[in-house]
């Protein structure tokens, strides 16, 4: 029997669509908040969002890419210059879109003109950038701009993730460096695990789950972390695991236990890493959208665009139209936005992960120099 590893290294993947497929999803939970139409449920029982749960399985496809990639690295410089160049070009371009775009579109039909909204005492434009420069996001708001908005004050409430994201990067660079992502890979369960643990007791005591693991702030840190390490023990054993449609129909029905039962429940949390892991690249290996990124990758973009789209939408009152308009414009808008951040900051920052120092330094131009 087929495993794991040789289906999904054997033909091209439908990763580009489920990424796609996710972030819509994003933008799907947050149209209901963000538009003002109320809470949304999957199910009556189920605690979480769709939104969460996309997120978790950002995070899954994250842990088994990111591992696959450091174990391909040639060393570690190189494999965190990739990751700097995947999230930073694009976050920051996303800062300086937002108070200069966004920001004066909202600032403008507020107060008629664009006098001092650079010299703003709340929420300083100049300072969104440097507060959230390095990815931790301190201020949210602009100009003291969309109070009057069913989710105010906020332009931007979907970067915040991006900061464990490179958190879960830099442990597995670390991880690599110790050489347990190749000799001890049992060692990366007892990370999922600890987690785990931080997680369930931060749930049952509020307050020490972050003290029990020592790395993060918050509850959401803990658990988008011990699914970014289920998807990368999912990669180091992938050798191991069985590729099976029966394995996969176990998985689904788990996983769909795991939701109705409330995703926010240590003990299914834990059920759900593995579970939904397996599903996502099943699907990913047997979906037919395989061509459905080949002219690029727009999930980011449309993941990190979407939610100020939707708060201007929403400062327009194009959510009195109802939530399906609402929604769809929404993911249209972004997706006309994500097109041209993936073409012209994404792969154009993506083209110079070979990029070196010494490059700089042509010696076909330096030499003439030492003739002088």
């Amino acid at each position: 029997m087929r495993n794991l590893s040789q289906v999904f290294e054997s033909k091209k993947n439908s990763l580009g669509f489920l990424r796609f497929l996710f972030a819509a999803l994003v933008v799907f939970s947050h149209s209901f908040v963000l538009g003002g139409f109320g809470s949304e449920r999957i199910f009556k029982v189920f605690q979480g969002s769709y939104g969460e749960l996309a997120v978790d399985c950002f995070f899954i496809i994250s842990g088994f890419l990111i591992t696959r990639s450091y174990i391909r690295s040639v060393s570690i410089s190189r494999f965190l210059w990739h990751r700097f160049l995947r999230i930073f070009p694009g976050f920051w371009v996303c800062l300086l879109i937002t108070i200069l775009f966004f920001a004066p579109i909202v600032y403008l039909a507020t107060h008629g003109n664009l006098n001092n909204y650079f010299q703003s005492k709340i929420d300083n434009p100049i300072n969104y950038i440097k507060v959230n420069f390095l990815l931790r996001m301190n201020q949210y708001g602009v100009a003291g701009l969309l109070n009057n908005i069913p989710f105010p004050s906020a332009f931007n409430g979907s970067l915040w993730t991006l900061i464990y994201e490179f958190k879960c990067y830099l442990a597995i660079g670390i991880l690599g460096r110790l050489h347990i992502l190749k000799s001890a890979r049992v060692f990366v369960i007892g990370i999922f695990i600890f987690l785990w643990g931080g997680y369930t007791l931060e749930s049952l005591i509020p307050g020490t789950g972050a003290k029990f693991s020592n790395l993060l702030a918050d509850k959401e840190g803990l658990r988008m972390m011990m699914y970014f390490f289920s998807g990368s023990v999912l990669f180091l054993y992938s050798k191991d695991i069985i590729f099976s449609t029966r394995i996969f129909i176990f998985s689904a029905v788990l996983t769909l236990i795991s939701i109705i039962c409330g995703i926010h429940q240590p003990i299914f949390a834990l059920l759900l890493g593995p579970s939904l892991s397996y599903v996502i690249f099943w699907l990913a290996c047997e979906l037919p959208f395989s061509h459905f990124d080949r002219y690029g990758d727009f999930s980011y973009g449309l993941y990190i665009y979407a939610f100020p789209i939707q708060q201007i939408l929403a400062f327009f009152k194009v959510n009195k139209y109802g939530f399906s308009v609402y929604f769809l414009l929404s993911l249209g808008l972004t997706t006309l936005l994500a097109i041209p951040s993936y073409r012209w900051i994404e792969k154009p920052s993506l083209n110079l992960r070979d990029f070196k120092i010494s490059s700089l330094f042509n010696t076909k131009l330096i030499r003439p120099l030492t003739k002088l």
